[in-house]
C-alpha cells in the first residue's frame, strides 16, 4: 500500500472523491437526498470547494482511504488546520490509516506554524466526537479537548 500527500485547489476534482461512494452508502448521515447519487454529487463537491491538503491510500492501484486537511477559522480556537473529512474502506480499517491521518495533521500543522488543529471520530450512527488540539513547536500535540 502507498499512501500520498497531495494538493488539492478549490473546484480541482478531490483525489479523495471516489471514497464518496462507499461513504455515502456505509453512513446514513451522508444520505440526504432520495437518490443516492445526490448525496455522492454533494460530498464530491464539499470535498473539492477549499484549498486543501490532501491524504490518499492506494492498494493495488484502488483508493482505500483518504483525509482532506484544510485551514480553518474555528469558532472556539480561531485559525485552525482541521481534518474535514477521512474514509476508509472496511477491509482497510485495522491498517491504522486513521492514526496517520491525524499524524500528520499535525505534522503540517506544525509546518505552518498553526496552533491548533481539530478533527472529529465517528462514535455512532450520526454521532462524533470533536477534538481539539493545541500544536507545541518541538511536540505533536500535546493538550487535547473534547467536544461532543
Amino acid at each position: 500500500m502507498r499512501v500520498l500527500h497531495l494538493i488539492g485547489a478549490a473546484g480541482e476534482r478531490a483525489h479523495t472523491a471516489s471514497l464518496a461512494l462507499p461513504a455515502v452508502l456505509e453512513f446514513p448521515e451522508l444520505r440526504q437526498s432520495e437518490d443516492y447519487r445526490d448525496d455522492v454529487h454533494r460530498v464530491v463537491s464539499s470535498l473539492s470547494e477549499f484549498d486543501r491538503s490532501e491524504i490518499v491510500a492506494i492498494d493495488n492501484g484502488t483508493v482505500v482511504g483518504g483525509a482532506v486537511i484544510v485551514l480553518d477559522d474555528d469558532q472556539h480556537v480561531g485559525p485552525c488546520l482541521s481534518l474535514q473529512w477521512q474514509y476508509v474502506l472496511p477491509a482497510y480499517r485495522s491498517k491504522r490509516l486513521g492514526h496517520h491521518f491525524v499524524r500528520e495533521l499535525l505534522r503540517q500543522a506544525g509546518w505552518a506554524g498553526i496552533r491548533n488543529v481539530c478533527y472529529t471520530h465517528r462514535v455512532g450512527a450520526g454521532k462524533y466526537t470533536l477534538t481539539y488540539r493545541e500544536v507545541k513547536h518541538g511536540q505533536e500535540g500535546k493538550g487535547s479537548r473534547r467536544q461532543d
